[in-house]
């Protein structure tokens, strides 16, 4: 007796399918499906390196932009603000090492950076270790997460407004910031060094910021990212080595 009606609503559920099918977005990814396999070359452990000669969009960088793309060797990212500029890359787990990678700012205000560890999220808000944010204003910003605002134990406070005074001075002191000047459309070479509790970052050779916290030392770390404030800009040349514990 309910034959006719549940082969009416099989057919409309084909026909719907069918309709999303046709109407589906260009497929992005949240996270990389892959995790970048890792290679030994003069002695050295690559975790991962990328100079963009062919498309490892998707399959090992996730992005959570349909406007990223790979194209004349570079990896182009046009942020409407938000996630929308995320790129990332899953790694072979390590503790200290060398990330070197080239980036130009086109219209873009800023580029972010993070390790993360996401084993870690029920003690830090997405995993989030570290951040880095250059700022095309003029600065080099470092922020140990683990033991400021990013720790579960005060994150909430954070979102929520309700940080204190004394608790926001502990925030201040996992960060620190150094002035450094940017130029649109200027080729930039980033050196990020972990080396147990401190972090150094050099740009086109020369050592700008240098800050030691505690968090930095946390003993894994198996995700990069980057996260490119509104516009676009380009990066190049990625190369993520492990310097050992």
């Amino acid at each position: 007796m309910h034959q006719p009606i549940l082969k009416t609503a099989a057919i409309t559920l084909t026909l719907l399918t069918l309709s999303l099918s046709v109407n589906a977005q260009p497929k992005y990814t949240n996270f990389p499906s892959e995790t970048a396999v890792p290679k030994t070359k003069n002695g050295q452990r690559i975790l991962h390196e990328d100079d963009f000669s062919k498309d490892t969009l998707h399959r090992i960088w996730g992005t959570a932009s349909t406007t990223t793309k790979i194209e004349d060797g570079v990896i182009k990212v046009l942020s409407k603000g938000g996630p929308s500029g995320k790129i990332k890359v899953s790694v072979e787990p390590f503790v200290n090492c060398q990330l070197r990678f080239r980036f130009q700012f086109l219209d873009s205000k800023s580029l972010g950076f993070g390790f993360d560890d996401l084993t870690a999220k029920e003690i830090l808000h997405g995993g989030h270790i570290l951040g880095i944010r250059f700022d095309k204003n003029g600065s080099i910003q470092i922020k140990d997460n683990l033991t400021g605002s990013y720790n579960m134990e005060y994150y909430q406070l954070v979102k929520d407004k309700k940080a204190t005074p004394e608790l926001k001075a502990v925030f201040a002191r996992c960060e620190k910031q150094a002035d450094y000047p940017f130029e649109s459309e200027k080729w930039y070479d980033a050196l990020i060094e972990i080396n147990g509790d401190t972090v150094a970052i050099s740009m086109n050779g020369s050592k700008v910021i240098e800050f030691q916290s505690p968090g930095f030392a946390h003993p894994r770390k198996d995700m990069y990212r980057f996260l490119i404030g509104n516009g676009e800009l380009h990066i190049d040349d990625v190369s993520l080595i492990s310097t050992g514990n």
